[in-house]
C-alpha cells in the first residue's frame, strides 16, 4: 500500500492492479507483453518499485509505463528479484543467488542507470534471498519467510516432515510438512504446510501465507486459518453449468491428490470441494492418467461424473447425496449403484443421456478389457438386464479411449476419441435389448476433444485440424472453411454463435452467419490463452472459460430470465456514424417483452416510436423473454445528442445516444 492508501497488487502474468481506497480499480499491462512475472513490488515517493522474473523496475503511475529497468544486478546471469527493501538510501533487491544493493541518494533514484550492473553492489549467498528485516539497527538479508517488529524478530523454518494435520469439511486431512515461527530463538508456534510469506499489521498481528493451506494470523497467543473463497486448483480440466445456475468444475488429478484437488461447485454465491478429504463415498481421483473429464446432468438433474481411476459417481441435486457405479467391468461384469466405493479401477473421459434416457459411458480399454469401450446404461431399477457394452476389441466399431460423446437433437449419438476416430449411432428406443445402428465410421480426422449439439440435427465437431459440421438429417460431415485451426473445446451460445477454445491462442467467437471470427485473449482479460473447457450458464449470461492457470467468466448479455423492466436497455452502436459502412442501424437490447423505445432530440421533441407490433422488432431467440428493437435514421436526421427511453409498466430512466456524421 503506498502512501496514499491506494492498493498495489503484482501478478504472476505480469499485470499491475490498484485499487483506490474508494474502490476505483485501474489495471496496468506494463510488464505482461515482456513476460516479467511480478514477484514483488515496494511503494517509495511517488513510484512503485518491481521485482519480477526478469529484473528490477521502476513504475510510474502517473504514465503508467516503466521509467527505468534492471535486467542484471550481479554475474550470475539470474535476474530473478524476489523481494524488494530501501535502507539508507539504497535500494536492496533480493536474487535467487545473492543481494544486491543501489545508491538511490540524491537524483540517482530517477536518474541512475540502472543497466550498469558495476554500479550495483552484490553480496554473493548461494541461496535466495525472500525477505529483509531491520532488526535492533541491523538490516538482514534471509533466504526464508520472515518480520521484524522492531523488538522481536519473527522468522520461519519449513519442514517437511509430513507431520501436520488440519480440519477440512469436518475430515482430518494431512498437510505435507510443517512451518515453524520463531520469535527470536524460541519456537512460537507451527502452522501446517509451507510459509511463503510474512507480514505484520497495525494491531500487532502476525500475518503467514502459505503454499497450499490458505493464511494464518498469530494474535501472540494463538494462531487462526483464514481461507479464501475460490477454486482451490488453478487447472480446469472441464466448466460445466447446471440448468439451476451451479457451476460444476474438475481438475488435473496428481499421482495422491492433495486435499485442495477434486470436484468443485459454485452456486453463485459459495465454493464447494468434494473429494476424499471431504465426501466419506469419493476415493482418490487418479490411477494412470491425469486427465478428469466426464461430467454430465441428467434430465433429473443429477449430475454425473466419470473419473480418473475412481470409476463413475452420481450427485443427487435435490438430496445433496452421493453414489458410486462400476462400470470398467474388468473384475465382474455387472453395473449398479453403490452407496459406498467398492475400490475398483475405471477411468471415463466422457458421459452423456440421449433423448431415451439411457446413460452412455466411455469406457478405458486396455490389453485386459475386451468387452468394450462404450456402454449404456439405464438407472431404472426396474429394466433387467439393465447395461449392455458396445463394439469390444477385434470389431469393426471398436474405438479405443472414448473422449467425448455428444447426443443431438434427433437422438443420434456421437462419439470421438483422441486419434481422430469418429463415431455415430442410433437406436429405436431399446438400445439394450435392441442394440444400436452406425450411421458414420470415420477415422481421418485428428483429435475430438468436444462436440457440441444444435437445433436442426446439427452438431459442431472440435477437433485439432479444426471445426467440422455434421447434418443427422442429411447424413454430411463437412469441413467448417473458416475454422481450420486446432480446437480444444467448444460451446454454442445460438445456433450460428459458436464459442471455441484454443490451446495457446485464447477464445474465439464464431459467427457462422457472418463467416467472422473475434478472438479474446489476455490482452483482453481473459486468465490464460490455454482454454481447456466452455460452458454458458443460461439461466444467468455467462460463458464459463477454464483454462490451465485458472477460471474466467464472459459476460455474454442475455439469459433465459425474461426481462420483466428496462433498466438494462441498451443501444448500439452508440455513437452512430453515417459514415461508417456497417453502421446501417441501432439495435435496442434488453427490452421488456412488449416494450416501447421512444427516441427524442435534446427539445423534447419526439423523433421515433419503435414497438414490436411492428417491423422495428427481431424475432426473439428466447421465447420472447426479451425483445429486441431497430430503428435506422432518417438520412435527414441532423447529427448531434438525442435521448432514448423504454416504456412498459416499468419506465426505465433516459439515455442518451450519439449520432455522428
Amino acid at each position: 500500500m503506498d502512501s496514499k492508501g491506494n492498493l498495489w497488487i503484482g501478478s504472476c502474468l505480469g499485470y499491475i492492479y490498484k485499487r483506490t481506497p474508494a474502490g476505483e480499480f485501474t489495471s496496468y499491462d506494463s510488464y505482461y507483453g515482456v513476460g516479467w512475472g511480478i514477484l514483488d513490488i515496494y511503494a517509495y515517493k511517488d513510484y512503485i518499485i518491481v521485482g519480477s522474473t526478469k529484473g528490477c523496475s521502476i513504475f510510474d503511475p502517473q504514465k503508467g509505463t516503466a521509467i527505468r529497468n534492471a535486467t542484471a544486478m550481479d554475474t550470475t546471469g539470474d535476474p530473478s528479484v524476489n523481494v524488494i527493501a530501501v535502507h539508507n538510501d539504497s535500494l536492496y533487491v533480493g536474487c535467487n543467488r545473492s543481494y544486491d544493493a543501489f545508491d538511490i541518494s540524491g537524483n540517482n533514484f530517477l536518474d541512475g542507470n540502472y543497466l550498469d550492473i558495476s554500479l550495483w553492489n552484490p553480496v554473493y549467498t548461494g541461496s535466495a534471498i525472500v525477505s529483509f528485516v531491520d532488526s535492533s539497527g541491523s538490516f538482514m538479508a534471509r533466504s526464508g519467510p520472515s518480520l521484524s517488529t522492531g523488538k522481536t524478530l519473527f522468522r520461519c523454518a519449513n519442514s517437511a516432515d509430513s507431520s501436520s494435520f488440519i480440519t477440512a469439511d469436518s475430515s482430518t486431512v494431512k498437510i505435507e510438512g510443517t512451518a515453524y515461527v520463531y520469535a527470536g530463538d524460541t519456537v512460537a508456534f507451527n502452522v501446517p504446510g509451507a510459509v511463503t510469506r510474512m507480514s505484520g499489521d497495525t494491531e500487532g498481528n502476525l500475518w503467514l501465507g502459505t503454499d497450499k493451506n490458505f493464511l494464518y494470523c498469530w494474535n501472540g497467543k494463538s494462531a487462526s486459518q483464514y481461507k479464501i473463497s475460490g477454486p482451490t486448483f488453478n487447472y480446469f480440466n472441464r466448466v460445466y453449468a447446471a440448468r439451476n445456475g451451479t457451476v460444476w468444475m474438475t481438475t488435473l488429478a496428481s499421482g495422491n491428490p492433495p486435499w485442495y484437488e477434486g470436484i468443485m461447485s459454485f452456486d453463485g454465491k459459495q465454493w464447494g470441494l468434494y473429494n476424499r478429504f471431504s465426501t466419506k463415498l469419493i476415493n482418490t481421483f487418479s490411477g494412470g492418467s491425469s486427465d478428469f473429464r466426464g461430467i454430465c446432468e441428467d434430465n433429473s438433474g443429477n449430475m454425473w461424473f466419470g473419473t480418473s481411476g475412481s470409476e463413475i459417481y452420481k450427485y443427487y441435486t435435490s438430496q445433496n447425496i452421493w453414489s458410486s457405479y462400476f462400470v470398467s467391468g474388468y473384475v465382474f461384469d455387472s453395473i449398479r449403484e453403490y452407496s459406498y466405493y467398492p475400490n475398483y479401477w475405471g477411468i471415463h473421459d466422457a458421459i452423456a443421456q440421449d433423448s431415451s434416457g439411457y446413460m452412455w459411458f466411455s469406457n478405458y480399454q486396455n490389453n485386459t478389457i475386451t468387452t468394450g469401450p462404450l456402454v449404456c446404461y439405464n438407472a431404472a431399477l426396474s429394466q433387467t438386464p439393465s447395461y449392455r457394452r458396445f463394439f469390444p476389441q477385434g470389431t469393426d466399431y471398436y474405438v479405443q479411449n472414448i473422449s467425448s460423446i455428444c447426443v443431438d437433437s434427433r437422438g443420434y449419438i456421437l462419439a470421438g476419441n483422441n486419434d481422430g476416430r469418429l463415431l455415430i449411432l442410433k437406436h429405436n428406443g431399446n438400445p439394450i435389448k435392441e442394440g444400436v445402428q452406425v450411421v458414420l465410421n470415420q477415422s481421418n480426422l485428428s483429435s475430438i476433444p468436444g462436440m457440441y449439439a444444435t437445433s436442426g440435427g446439427i452438431t459442431w465437431i472440435a477437433t485439432g485440424s479444426g471445426l467440422y459440421k455434421y447434418n443427422s438429417v442429411k447424413d454430411s460431415l463437412t469441413a467448417d472453411t473458416v475454422v481450420k485451426s486446432a480446437i480444444s473445446c467448444i460451446a454454442a451460445e445460438t445456433d450460428l454463435i459458436l464459442w471455441l477454445g484454443t490451446s495457446g491462442s485464447g477464445l474465439i467467437r464464431y459467427d457462422v452467419a457472418k463467416d467472422s471470427t473475434k478472438t479474446i485473449d489476455m490482452t483482453t482479460g481473459l486468465v490464460s490463452n490455454s482454454v481447456t473447457d466452455l460452458s454458458i450458464d443460461r439461466n444467468n449470461g455467462y460463458l464459463w472459460i477454464g483454462t490451465s492457470a485458472g477460471l474466467s467468466r464472459y459476460s455474454l448479455g442475455h439469459t433465459n430470465v425474461a426481462v420483466s423492466d428496462n433498466a438494462s436497455i441498451v443501444a448500439y452502436p452508440n455513437p452512430f456514424s453515417r459514415s461508417n459502412p456497417s453502421h446501417r442501424e441501432i439495435v435496442f437490447k434488453h427490452c421488456a417483452a412488449g416494450a416501447k423505445v421512444l427516441v427524442y432530440a435534446i427539445n423534447g421533441s419526439l423523433i421515433k416510436q419503435l414497438s414490436s407490433d411492428t417491423d422495428n422488432a427481431y424475432q426473439s431467440q428466447d421465447n420472447s423473454l426479451e425483445t429486441t428493437l431497430r430503428w435506422i435514421p432518417s438520412a435527414r436526421l441532423a447529427p448531434g445528442t438525442y435521448y432514448y427511453v423504454g416504456q412498459s409498466q416499468k419506465p426505465a430512466k433516459a439515455k442518451k445516444l450519439l449520432i455522428v456524421p
